[in-house]
């Protein structure tokens, strides 16, 4: 039934595309892997139709109707077996509020992006759970360039005497360099989320130097706090992620990178904390040919054990942001321990991956 509204829903958003502007915007993730049989990670299964990228095989896909004030706007995210809706709302702009560089948005509908405007990676949404506000949002971009305020209010499950716990209270502000966002929400456990992202700039007078930066906080405030939910039970409020990466590039064709990562939370028994590091090498044999190398080290719970991923790749860039590539993974569990080639475990896959189109 869920699948038959979808197409119903698609098919009226194309007909109204003769009437208005019609967009679709998205990405698609799938591949195929080869796992030796008997490793330590996996034993009993060999083959699986799974991305070199987290969150398995799936197909991301926006469609959006507008004019000039007014729109609407349907998410959906496909996988093998499912078809989820993660957003429908339609919006009006009332422009020219206090001057001709502002205006003020009214959304309606289920908004899925988040609770708030954009989206800092994939995780963004998934760091506070299931986040969608069914509802309605007021937001204020203000006449500075790229700053936006505004406020959200859930329409479903409360009543009047728990009107505050409907609000939640956010921002953005986006400029060519980097973004941000930041949400306050009074009804769930009046958790907040800061995130920032300097997705790549460079140095002065060191043109092929550049640096990137991405972190995301949740509930900084309540690091320590313990939360009880009945749908959960009780768990941890604080969460930390980091991401970092110096790149050089020596000429036309090599690039050197230097990654490292961490997630942190404040649950004592250290169950969600991760941390990575290693250096990257590319080189593009001709324009749409590229070899990669990446060496890394991961250990979930603070360095008491070490994992070695050894990862070459080659990709071959299709037409607008789609490539194809071929990956070789080497991954040697706990590499302190004796013997770790013993517990080898050996990944061949291949796969198609289309970013932002």
């Amino acid at each position: 039934m869920k699948k038959a509204l979808i197409v119903l829903l698609l098919a009226g958003i194309a007909a109204g595309g003769a009437f208005a502007q019609i967009s679709f915007s998205g990405e698609a993730y799938m591949g195929i892997q080869y796992r030796n049989p008997g490793s330590a990670t996996n034993p009993n299964e060999a083959i699986t139709t799974e991305p070199r990228e987290p969150g398995g095989t799936r197909l991301d896909l926006t469609v959006t109707v507008g004019q000039e004030n007014y729109g609407a706007r349907l998410v959906t995210r496909s996988t093998p077996g499912s078809i989820l809706v993660r957003g429908m709302y339609g919006w009006v702009d009332f422009d020219s509020l206090a001057s001709a560089n502002d205006s003020l948005r009214l959304s309606m509908g289920q908004f899925a992006d988040g609770i708030w405007i954009i989206r800092l990676d994939a995780d963004l949404p998934e760091l506070m759970g299931d986040t969608r506000i069914t509802g309605f949002r007021l937001t204020y971009n203000t006449p500075i360039q790229g700053l936006s305020l505004g406020t959200a209010f859930r329409a479903t499950g409360h009543d009047f005497q728990s009107f505050g716990e409907q609000i939640v209270l956010g921002g953005t502000f986006v400029t060519p360099h980097f973004s941000t966002v930041f949400v306050y929400d009074l009804g769930f456990n009046v958790s907040s989320l800061f995130g920032l992202n300097f997705p790549s700039f460079g140095f002065i007078g060191l043109h092929d130097l550049s640096f990137g930066f991405k972190a995301q906080a949740l509930n900084m405030a309540h690091w320590g706090t313990r939360w009880d939910d009945p749908s959960t039970a009780e768990g941890w409020m604080g969460l930390l992620r980091m991401y970092q990466r110096l790149g050089y590039r020596i000429g036309r064709s090599v690039d050197v990178s230097l990654i490292a990562s961490q997630y942190l939370s404040d649950n004592p028994d250290n169950d969600y904390i991760e941390m990575m590091f290693g250096p990257g090498l590319t080189y593009r044999f001709l324009p749409n040919l590229v070899g990669s190398l990446r060496a890394m080290i991961d250990s979930p719970d603070h360095f008491s054990t070490q994992n070695l991923r050894i990862r070459p790749s080659l990709g071959h860039t299709l037409r607008g942001p789609a490539l194809f590539y071929v990956q070789y993974e080497l991954l040697l569990p706990d590499i302190g321990s004796s013997n770790p080639m013993n517990r080898a475990v050996h990944t061949v896959g291949f796969g198609l991956e289309i970013r932002a189109f």
